[in-house]
């Protein structure tokens, strides 16, 4: 597995590179909050990529992480009903904590991240991510809640992350 963070200059022709080889990539960048259209999708002919992976040419998926789709995936994975993790989710007090809340936010984007790797073997992963520092929030993130959580689902969710990151 190859992984490469880059800006939106670099993003678009790496993984055109890739997926030209006959490599399976996925191209992924973080949801953008000003409610315009997405450069890195617009080299693709699109507005905007989707929440889910979808194919965008021949080897080369692309997928926008979202924090709230994310954390609603994480919900959903042990409540085991999407009306209850909605009415979670929906409450006004628990959104501005998820928002607020450090590392929350990066958690989300992280197991958002994590569920296209569930189902397929992408071999080059490329992350268009701004200048933020949501990439540092997002390495240290498994590393810092396995020690808090050693054990349990959560746990093992971490790990598979950590060693995702890792490789």
């Amino acid at each position: 597995v190859t992984d490469v963070v880059c800006r939106t200059t670099l993003s678009s022709p790496l993984a055109k590179a890739s997926a030209k080889q006959g490599t399976l990539s996925l191209l992924a960048q973080l949801e953008v909050d000003s409610g315009c259209d997405s450069s890195l999708a617009r080299y693709f002919g699109r507005k905007h990529f989707q929440i889910e992976p979808q194919e965008i040419d021949k080897n080369l998926h692309a997928v926008c992480l979202s924090a709230t789709a994310g954390q609603e995936k994480f919900l959903n994975g042990f409540l085991k009903l999407s009306s209850i993790t909605q009415l979670v989710l929906g409450n006004q007090g628990v959104k501005c904590f998820l928002d607020g809340a450090p590392a929350f936010k990066e958690m989300g984007y992280f197991y958002h991240l994590l569920q296209p790797l569930k189902n397929t073997q992408y071999e080059c992963i490329i992350l268009d991510l701004p200048a933020t520092g949501h990439l540092v929030g997002l390495a240290r993130l498994p590393k810092v809640l396995l020690k808090l959580l050693p054990i349990g689902a959560l746990a093992d969710k971490l790990q598979r992350g950590h060693s995702f990151l890792s490789d």
